[in-house]
């Protein structure tokens, strides 16, 4: 299972979450926040988002929690684990090789559409998930509707113990 690192970067007042535009590979076109690969040299998957940040938009997280897990069982058999943080951030986003045009969103208006194509299944949830409470853990599967159309099969599960193993 390859490890992901996803930073949720919002306002200062919390109401807005940073994306941008991503410049390359699968994803070309999206609006995003910052992930990638958790690499053996970082210490936890919250470095990860922190190193992550920092490469793809110049800014720095205050203090990242993880608010969610999100196991994907892609279309070709394989899984994806997405540790997912939310922060304030210090400093500009700047443009970067793989990001460009940077700008806050509401919370509440997120372009869910511009996003991954499981991001309606699970961005709401872990980005208006209390501060103080547990992480959520979800189980997205790719299926096709009855009129062919993909979709995401969700299961909800307790990521408690991740958490401990890969974000602490």
């Amino acid at each position: 299972m390859v490890h992901h690192a996803v930073a949720l970067p919002v306002s200062e007042d919390g109401r807005e979450v940073l994306l941008a535009c991503h410049t390359e590979g699968t994803n070309y076109g999206a609006l995003l926040p910052p992930s990638g690969k958790v690499k053996p040299t970082d210490r936890n998957a919250q470095a990860a988002a922190v190193r992550e940040t920092r490469e793809e938009l110049g800014i720095d997280l205050d203090d990242p929690r993880c608010v969610g897990v999100v196991e994907v069982l892609k279309e070709d058999g394989d899984w994806l684990r997405l540790f997912v943080f939310v922060s304030r951030y210090r400093g500009k986003p700047r443009k970067s090789n793989e990001m460009r045009d940077a700008r806050l969103f509401p919370i509440d208006d997120l372009p869910l559409e511009d996003m991954w194509p499981d991001a309606s299944s699970w961005v709401p949830h872990v980005i208006n998930h209390g501060h103080d409470a547990p992480p959520l853990g979800f189980r997205l599967r790719h299926v096709r509707g009855p009129n062919g159309r993909p979709g995401f099969l969700v299961k909800r599960f307790n990521p408690a113990a991740l958490v401990r193993r890969y974000c602490a």
